[in-house]
């Protein structure tokens, strides 16, 4: 449009256009061009979710105070439907999210929950990216690790919208988005990232309405159950070990972060668990075979209260436990 109508004014022999400035307005409008063209693809990129559509409703909170929550499939996805009893909390799955994706989305989405909707599942993966939705969820987008393309999305409850509070669940869906927000400080447009976390939640089917990382089969881990980073296991010798040992973590107390080393005297396969002052697993760091060497971990305890927690180190028929002191 600009270059017809720039040549249809240097056509009119009235004007008397210096031959220098018209390549100084042909250059401008071809600048100009590349902004606008610039513009454009910038928006369609960084605005992934100006189609996200879903019905929204405002509500109050216990404490008087106005805020946005979902209104698809809200009972599902909170876990306040009555068949929430099927799902299967004990029993947690190991799974990829190329086997979510690949599941059969149904022709229809009731407001029922569906019986590809009653187990949780753990996923080691990227988070990738995050933002907070204006139904007050954090949109999580996660890919499979080493495959970008492989992509997810999983989302942490606000516990203040409605149903949630007098659930058994709210404190921790309550504690879980706190962590979750003086952590990341999630805003409304979306923050890219690349930390290898492994998630738990159920498995649910949401409408597609443009979100961002959503599968074609519309699969999400929603809402999740628990976020825990996952820190590299350092190599600390090449030398091998005389023997298994598990020492006691540096610093102890610590905040919110400790380091736990150990010595394993053989290739073995190695479990390392937290456990809580009540004996209950909350964190599993190492869960994988590993060559003999001495070895170190950090583990962060951010999201949990201060307090006694143990950890102990499985490997063949070695077992060792050790105390750590978390104070905030």
């Amino acid at each position: 449009m600009f270059t017809v109508k720039k040549l249809k004014i240097f056509r009119n022999k009235n004007i008397n256009i210096p031959v220098k400035l018209k390549k100084i307005i042909f250059l401008l409008l071809i600048v100009s061009s590349i902004i606008f063209l610039k513009f454009v693809i910038s928006a369609a990129i960084n605005d992934e979710d100006k189609n996200d559509n879903e019905a929204l409703v405002n509500v109050r909170t216990p404490d008087g105070s106005l805020i946005t929550c979902g209104v698809e499939r809200w009972s599902i996805k909170t876990l306040i439907d009555p068949d929430t009893i099927n799902v299967d909390f004990a029993n947690v799955l190991q799974s990829t999210i190329q086997y979510q994706r690949s599941l059969t989305k149904p022709l229809t989405l009731p407001d029922t929950r569906l019986p590809q909707e009653d187990s949780v599942y753990s996923l080691d993966c990227i988070m990738y990216k995050y933002k907070l939705e204006d139904d007050n969820d954090i949109h999580i987008v996660i890919h499979a690790i080493g495959d970008t393309s492989q992509t997810m999305v999983a989302e942490i409850l606000n516990a203040q919208c409605p149903g949630i509070i007098s659930t058994s669940r709210y404190t921790q869906f309550n504690n879980l988005r706190k962590w979750f927000d003086s952590t990341y400080h999630p805003t409304s447009t979306f923050t890219t990232t690349n930390v290898r976390i492994r998630i738990s939640g159920v498995g649910y089917f949401d409408f597609l309405h443009g979100q961002t990382g959503i599968p074609p089969n519309g699969r999400e881990i929603h809402p999740v159950l628990s976020f825990l980073l996952i820190t590299n296991i350092n190599k600390l010798s090449k030398d091998v070990p005389a023997e298994y040992k598990l020492f006691q973590n540096f610093p102890n107390p610590f905040n919110p972060s400790t380091t736990i080393k150990f010595d394993i005297s053989e290739k073995a396969f190695v479990i390392l668990k937290i456990y809580d002052l009540l004996g209950k697993e909350i964190s599993n760091p190492i869960n994988e075979p590993l060559q003999a060497g001495s070895y170190s971990v950090d583990w962060n305890g951010a999201q949990y209260p201060s307090g006694i927690y143990f950890y102990r180190l499985e490997s063949g028929k070695f077992s060792s436990i050790r105390k750590m002191l978390l104070i905030k």
